[in-house]
């Protein structure tokens, strides 16, 4: 394992101090967005059933090879990622306007702040979208949830 003897609980263990917050968005992004990569990438039941298209009769359809379908998931946890790790390499070489950067990390990410069909269903091109950006939903999240609507009825259609 890439972490040697220590499991990642212990690794996080040691370094959640390094955060502002005392290591609590580390915690959730463990328990949350490393738990669903995880469970999408290993031979775990939601990874397997994940690949099932659709059922038909006498069988089912799966879906073998690459796909977007947690695209969102995939770059919101990268985003993250990288902007810990920007924060911390600025903050180990002092670098100037480090204080801003986490409102820029912050406001980049709404782009990446999953939002499902229920959550905009009643929200205009023009309504301020429901992620808390600022913006106009048709300038922040409506191309998003149109292509997952595409992607769903391409899976439906399959």
């Amino acid at each position: 394992m890439w972490t040697g003897h220590r499991n990642l609980p212990a690794l996080l263990k040691e370094i959640e101090g390094q955060w502002d917050d005392g290591g609590a968005q580390l915690w959730l992004f463990f328990k949350v967005v490393n738990r669903d990569n995880n469970q999408q990438l290993h031979s775990t039941m939601v990874g397997l059933t994940s690949a099932f298209s659709r059922h038909v009769e006498g069988g089912a359809n799966l879906w073998i090879g690459a796909s977007n379908v947690h695209i969102g998931e995939a770059l919101q946890g990268a985003y993250w990622t990288y902007g810990q790790t920007l924060t911390l390499v600025a903050e180990r070489f002092d670098l100037a306007d480090r204080e801003a950067l986490g409102p820029l990390i912050e406001h980049g990410g709404f782009g990446l702040h999953p939002l499902d069909e229920a959550a905009v269903s009643d929200v205009g091109r023009n309504d301020p979208c429901p992620c808390g950006s600022g913006k106009k939903y048709k300038d922040c999240h409506l191309e998003q949830i149109e292509a997952v609507q595409r992607v769903k009825r391409q899976a439906r259609d399959r």
